[in-house]
């Protein structure tokens, strides 16, 4: 596993999963990301765990359910369920545009996505 994605895990089952997935400069830290990733589309999180994505927070709110935020501002930026994406990989995609994309709160990331200028 890379050393730019942190995974911890309690021993207890209830317990959730923190972890960090970084910005990705080698192939093997994009195979780590994808894993992460294709264990959130398949639903392998259970409420209350959070991935740091980029500057983002992912975070199972309910099951299907998962809100994404900058890390520095509470205020969900989306609402993501997975299973209105394709794949994994689509998933990705759309969490990579939104972080290059940076927006300043989830009006700028709607206008953006809707076409207009966001800013």
């Amino acid at each position: 596993m890379s050393d730019n994605i942190e995974d911890t895990t309690d021993s207890t089952a209830n317990k959730a999963l923190d972890a960090t997935i970084a910005p990705a400069a080698t192939k093997a830290d994009k195979q780590d990301i994808v894993y992460y990733l294709e264990r959130l589309f398949v639903g392998a999180y259970p409420p209350g765990t959070t991935l740091q994505y980029y500057d983002y927070e992912l975070t199972h709110t309910t099951e299907g359910v998962w809100s994404v935020q900058h890390r520095d501002d509470a205020n969900p930026i989306d609402v993501l369920n997975p299973d209105a994406f394709r794949s994994a990989t689509e998933l990705q995609a759309y969490l990579d545009a939104l972080a290059d994309y940076a927006p300043d709160d989830r009006d700028d990331w709607y206008a953006h996505r809707a076409g207009g200028d966001g800013q």
